[in-house]
């Protein structure tokens, strides 16, 4: 009887695990949409209304999507203590933790520039981001499978020593 709930422990702990691990993944990929969208958006609203950078960081940190909000909140907050955008960006990126990929190209945006410039280095970014979350959405796939049998595997292994 007390070998049987071991078992049945050590199987719900593998399946905890994988479902940690597809949760860890659907937040990332939902993160990099997101960023995808809020990029293209910033693009267009650049392009068509001519709105000044601040007053966008605004507007997305209010309205933008609900994963990307908080990164858009920092962002403004370091302009209101008396940063540069490029400074108050720099900092929200690093405490955002994307991807690497994700990483560098939110890095080596300048948004402080003539517009056309702007524009298309935006467009870029966002072409980045949805390769990276393109990529990730193949590799999620593999990497599930994988864990999964290695999870499960572990607990045969183990649900065989003990019993």
């Amino acid at each position: 009887m007390l070998k049987g709930a071991g078992c049945l422990l050590l199987l719900g702990a593998a399946g905890a695990v994988q479902l940690n691990l597809m949760g860890e993944h659907r937040r990332e990929l939902e993160l990099l949409a997101g960023l995808e969208a809020a990029l293209e958006r910033m693009a267009e609203t650049v392009r068509l209304e001519r709105m000044p950078m601040p007053g966008l960081i605004e507007r997305l940190s209010r309205s933008g999507a609900e994963v990307v909000r908080p990164f858009f909140a920092c962002v403004l907050v370091g302009m209101k203590r008396g940063g540069s955008l490029e400074t108050a960006w720099k900092a929200a990126v690093e405490e955002l933790h994307p991807a690497a990929q994700v990483r560098e190209l939110l890095l080596e945006l300048h948004l402080d520039g003539d517009e056309e410039t702007v524009v298309a280095q935006l467009c870029h970014a966002a072409q980045g981001v949805e390769r990276c979350r393109t990529e990730k959405r193949r590799q999620r796939r593999e990497k599930e499978k994988l864990s999964a049998s290695l999870s499960f595997s572990a607990a045969a292994l183990a649900i065989l020593l003990l019993i």
